[in-house]
């Protein structure tokens, strides 16, 4: 059904397009291509400078202020003797002050200590070779100890 078209096509690329229609496309592409000059910004570069000097030189100074003279110092501070404050008795009060004693705390459950240091891990067997069951001293807690060394298997179900 393209056969046509496929004929056609190797036809065209058999024959060379002439030299004016391939520079006009060169001359297109590289007008596309070719970044614009810009003039202008080297004009404004310097034109920046000059304005950013300008500024400088036409804000204000601080005023220079005179120096002043050097303060003379005491070699030592006069001895004046420090006031006392006057004294007073605490009055005593008309009923007695108790602190407030602080909170007991909780009873220590020592049932579940002494079964907790009297308690002997046993290790229980199960239904694989590779693997060990150790008996904690909590019923919700399993520990299942692999006797195995690890190494990678292709048996499916194994080692994902």
């Amino acid at each position: 059904m393209t056969d046509w078209l496929d004929k056609s096509l190797q036809s065209l690329a058999a024959e060379d397009p002439p030299a004016e229609a391939l520079a006009e496309v060169r001359s297109r592409v590289l007008d596309q291509v070719r970044p614009k000059r810009r003039a202008w910004l080297w004009y404004l570069v310097p034109a920046a400078a000059a304005a950013s000097l300008a500024i400088w030189f036409a804000l204000p100074r601080p005023a220079v202020t005179p120096a002043r003279q050097p303060v003379e110092v005491a070699v030592q501070a006069p001895a004046t003797p420090a006031p006392e404050p006057p004294r007073t008795e605490p009055s005593a009060p008309s009923e007695p002050v108790r602190r407030p004693r602080p909170a007991r705390p909780a009873p220590i459950q020592t049932a579940r200590i002494e079964t907790a240091k009297t308690f002997q891990p046993r290790i229980l067997p199960t239904g694989s070779p590779d693997f060990v069951q150790i008996e904690s001293g909590d019923p919700n807690v399993l520990i299942l100890w692999s006797m195995n060394s690890p190494k990678i298997t292709d048996q499916p179900g194994e080692n994902k």
